[in-house]
């Protein structure tokens, strides 16, 4: 009998490059856990907004719920599907926290269409600023990401 593998591993995943970037300078300069909506199109993360309504302090960020609904329908028209939260942590912290799985687990429960969301933590170490992708589906999961310069 074969080896059978985890269906994270049979799913490949893609971020734009131009959107990668975009996290990067913005999350990446901008106060700790400030954060932002990701959406997906043919299997490419291919949107990002950033949350500048957002509520923060330095262990949490609170998303501006009506704001980022909205973006999420004109998405819709694009055919762009609202697939995670992206925020930072505070330096060298790269994991997801309590409040995160609590978070990721209330977007799946509220949410019957959403398989799993895909949870990007920035984090800067030694004057470099990093991207740790997770995606949540009952647990967090670390996953890999192929940058690229695909289009949705």
């Amino acid at each position: 009998m074969g080896t059978v593998l985890s269906p994270i591993f049979l799913f490949m995943y893609f971020i734009n490059y131009g959107i990668y970037k975009n996290i990067i300078d913005v999350i990446g300069n901008s106060p700790i856990e400030s954060g932002g909506i990701i959406g997906i199109k043919n299997n490419t993360i291919c949107s990002f907004y950033f949350d500048c309504f957002a509520k923060l302090n330095n262990s949490s960020y609170t998303p501006s719920i009506d704001i980022l609904n909205d973006i999420i329908k004109e998405w819709k028209k694009d055919k762009i599907e609202f697939v995670g939260i992206v925020h930072s942590h505070p330096n060298g912290y790269n994991l997801p926290s309590k409040n995160d799985a609590n978070y990721a687990r209330m977007l799946l429960d509220t949410n019957e269409n959403l398989p799993f969301v895909i949870f990007p933590i920035v984090t800067m170490d030694n004057e470099e600023i990093y991207i740790s992708f997770y995606k949540y589906d009952k647990k967090f999961s670390r996953i890999k990401l192929t940058i690229k310069n695909r289009h949705c």
